[in-house]
């Protein structure tokens, strides 16, 4: 039952909703904004819904906290939280400050005798969100959002003050992984979260946009470093040679940045590295006489020809462009570094 998708969606009017039984009780200690308190409404009007016996009965006499860091004398600028104690139970709502048709108040509503813990956010329509996904599955997705408006600036931004939807969508009966969908307007993002040591985690990401079209497909590591992944949905080719991957490549820049990069279809002459000098890997240097003071480096590993991966250098000694990327036996393009 935690699991399940809560977008039960009661919109509430931010100029005054009513909710029998969960306005504010006459304990209230200070003065709490009523945004905050519809907000924490709200997300216990979901939780009455869905968890039935296990969430606060109605009409509660809460006794609200700003427990803000540094309040009242120096608080941290740009933020607020606010705990409200009733019984066993206490919930926590925090905010950052901005206008208000931006803010986002995440919730967090605890029982300290059951030790029932409900988590999420509510947008300021009163839209509430339930938070499914673990904080580190979290992270990854706000992570390549920011990686796709950063790097993707033609498509459409996702709208301020939006609040996702999370779903967990692993099929049944799966193992090794679990899966987790988030929707916010257009905006489709699946993040697959493999049952890894945490140090070792990579997570796949494809984000999607049902208007536009825009599908992109990554990784996020451990440390939050995102690499985007390109290609056809079909293989490439069965690549074998590091001139072939070089094209590969190329073809992937000129889609990407165009003019910036070399044309496809000019010769490249290779020049490989002595063999004393390399142990159990291959460098070779390519340049074309039709693209001066462009250097390509290709190296990869003496393996399986199906587990080879060609590690991709491109450089332009008179514009400064730099590119650095792999190409896998099948022709898919993982970007490393951009220019």
């Amino acid at each position: 039952m935690r699991n399940r998708l809560l977008i039960l969606g009661i919109v509430l009017s931010l100029s005054g909703w009513i909710l029998s039984g969960c306005g504010p009780g006459p304990a209230e200690d200070v003065e709490v904004p009523d945004s905050v308190l519809r907000a924490r409404d709200a997300a216990l009007t979901i939780i009455g819904e869905c968890y039935a016996a296990e969430a606060p009965v109605t009409g509660l006499d809460w006794t609200a906290e700003n427990v803000t860091p540094g309040w009242p004398d120096r608080p941290v600028p740009g933020q607020v939280d606010y705990r409200f104690t009733a019984d066993e139970w206490v919930v926590n709502v925090s905010y950052a400050v901005l206008p208000p048709e931006q803010t986002i108040y995440h919730v967090v509503v605890t029982n300290q005798a059951t030790r029932f813990e409900w988590r999420g956010e509510v947008d300021a329509a009163g839209q509430v969100a339930e938070q499914i996904a673990p904080d580190e599955v979290r992270t990854a997705l706000d992570a390549v959002m920011a990686y796709v408006s950063r790097y993707y600036s033609d498509q459409p931004a996702l709208e301020p003050g939006r609040i996702w939807m999370e779903e967990r969508t692993t099929p049944e009966g799966w193992i090794g992984s679990t899966t987790y969908e988030f929707t916010a307007g257009d905006w489709v993002v699946t993040v697959t979260n493999p049952v890894l040591p945490a140090e070792r985690t990579v997570r796949g990401v494809v984000v999607a946009n049902e208007t536009t079209g825009f599908r992109w497909d990554g990784k996020v590591d451990a440390a939050g470093k995102v690499t985007e992944a390109h290609g056809s949905s079909e293989p490439v080719m069965d690549i074998r040679d590091p001139g072939q991957a070089l094209q590969v490549a190329l073809a992937y820049l000129g889609e990407r940045y165009g003019e910036q990069v070399p044309a496809i279809g000019l010769t490249w002459v290779g020049d490989r590295s002595p063999a004393e000098d390399l142990v159990g890997s291959q460098t070779i240097n390519f340049t074309s006489e039709s693209a001066p003071g462009w250097l390509a480096t290709v190296s990869y590993g003496v393996v399986a020809p199906e587990a080879v991966v060609y590690q991709i250098l491109l450089a332009d000694e008179a514009s400064g462009f730099r590119w650095e990327g792999d190409v896998d036996a099948l022709g898919l393009v993982t970007e490393l570094a951009r220019p």
